[in-house]
Formats: structure tokens, sequence, C-alpha cells
């Protein structure tokens, strides 16, 4: 209810005889206060969440430039020492905020704060490991870390950074097997569809956040498969996103597989044309040939929404 409105409906029960005048300006002046209060709890709320972003980013840094200066001179044991603290302080920082008050804000600055933490655990994790097993150690160690803080403090921030571990965890795997570049192009697909399927099923919290990833994912493996000349396995892989993908929109509504999809078969179209005909006239009808692709989906695409 407005302040207009309320005040209207005062004047009418005193008018009434059903609340006397100072009853009624009781009424008002505690409306008022309580109508200020969101006001400025929201000014304290958006600085409290600014600061704390800040504070965690000049924490990392001001580790990272300390270890830079004397990086050289600093034992093995004293970097992972200082990692490992400064790793402890940005994750307990980021569960006491989360534990002190609950709320969005709170849950998004918590949810930062684990995920610097959780790269400085991974440093740590690096310096401790054996020769030519960095990325490994690192990664595996990053995971476990934000995996354990997405479990207690689930927000956009913490999801964006236990996805990118993850990646990064099942990439050197991929590379210490020494697969070959079209294989690591699908294993980042499944990736990508893992991911999808999870936020499908609401197995991560953000559902759109890991639609989007999912769908981003997918779409880079199989660009990622065609600059490395596993062309047949990047036209296959286009073509499952952009059917997949309009299949998914059409029966559900959701934008983040039609976005994949378009931009799967804006990509398969042009540069099959383009690699097809070959030289400079070939990468013009290519081109032409991929904004048609992208104009007749669109226009299907209306037909069957309305």
């Amino acid at each position: 209810m407005t302040q207009g409105r309320l005040r209207s409906v005062l004047t009418d029960l005193v008018a009434n005889g059903e609340l006397t005048q100072a009853q009624s300006a009781l009424v008002m002046a505690k409306y008022e206060r309580d109508d200020a209060e969101p006001v400025v709890l929201g000014k304290r709320k958006w600085l409290g969440e600014l600061g704390g972003y800040i504070g965690g980013v000049f924490t990392l840094t001001a580790g990272i430039i300390l270890l830079g200066h004397g990086w050289t001179s600093i034992s093995r044991a004293g970097k992972i020492g200082i990692l490992v603290a400064l790793s402890a302080i940005l994750v307990g920082i980021g569960v006491l905020i989360n534990g002190m008050r609950r709320g969005d804000a709170s849950r998004r600055l918590a949810g930062t704060l684990i995920a610097f933490g959780a790269i400085s655990a991974a440093g740590a994790g690096g310096n401790s490991a054996p020769r030519h097993r960095e990325l490994l150690v690192a990664s595996l160690v990053g995971f476990a870390i934000v995996f354990l803080g997405y479990w207690r403090v689930r927000s956009a921030s913490s999801h964006v950074a236990l996805f990118g571990f993850f990646t990064l965890l099942i990439g050197s795997i991929v590379d210490l097997a020494h697969v070959p570049r079209g294989g690591m192009a699908f294993v980042l697909f499944l990736i990508g569809l893992s991911w999808f399927a999870m936020a499908d099923r609401h197995v991560t919290t953000e559902k759109l956040l890991g639609l989007v990833i999912g769908s981003g994912t997918m779409v880079i493996a199989a660009e990622f498969a065609f600059m490395n000349d596993s062309r047949v396995l990047a036209y296959v892989l286009l073509a499952a996103i952009a059917l997949v993908g309009f299949r998914i929109y059409i029966t559900g509504g959701q934008w983040p597989p039609l976005a994949g999809a378009v931009a799967a078969t804006t990509l398969g179209v042009g540069q099959m044309v383009g690699t097809t005909l070959g030289g400079a006239l070939g990468a013009a009808i290519g081109l032409l040939a991929a904004g048609l692709a992208l104009l007749l989906s669109s226009a299907w695409l209306l037909r069957r929404r309305k």
C-alpha cells in the first residue's frame, strides 16, 4: 500500500470514529519509519557486499604481489604455507559471512571469497606437486575446495569456479593420457553436455547459468575440433547441438539451448560451405550461407512459437 493510500484510509477511519487522530498519527509515523528502513538497509547491504568483493580482490592480489617480489628467495615449503594460509583466510571469511547472515548478498560474497580461496589452494597444490603433474594436482585441489564450498554456499561465482576447476581437472587428465586433439574436443563436448544435463535436472542450483555454460562449452568444443582439422567430428557435434537445442527450445521455451543451436547452425553451415569452396570467394559464400541459415532458423522458430 502506498503512503497516499494509507493516509486516505486512516482519514476515513478517523472520520467514522473507528480511530482517534492520535492513533492515526501513530500508525502513519510507524509506516514512514518502516518504509525508510529497507532503503537504508539496502544501501548498507550493497556497500557491505561491494566492500567484501574489493577486500577479497585486494587480499588475493596483495598475496600474489608479495609472492612475486620474493618468489625466488622463498623456499618451496614457504610458498605452500603462504598460499595455504591465504586460502584458509579467504575460505574462512566466506563461510563466516554466510553463517552470520542469510541472504542473496551474503551468499554471493561468500561464494566469491571461497572461489578466491580455491584459486590460492590450487596454487599451493601446484607448488607441492611433482614435476609434470602441477596442473593435475592444482586443479584437483582447487576442485575439492570449491566443490565443498559450493555444497555449503551455492552462488553464481562458486558455480563458475566449480565448472572451471572441473574442466581443468578433466583436461589435465586427458593431456597426461596424450589424447589427440579431436579426442580432447569430444571430451570437452561431453563436459558441456554433462553440465547442461545437471543444470536441466536441477543438480546445480543456478539453472540458467548452468544451461548457458553447458551450451557455450559444447559450441566451443565443436569449434576446437574444427580448428584442429577434425572437421567431420566438428560438423557432427554442431549438427547435434542444433537439432537438440531447437527441440528443447520448442518443447520447453528455454533460450540457452536456442542460442547454442543458432550458433551451431550459423557456424556449421558457414564453415562447411567456406571449406568446401575454399579461397576468398568460398569465405564470402560461406558467410552468406551462415547469414541465410541464421535468418531461416529465426523465421522457423518464430513460426513454431506462435
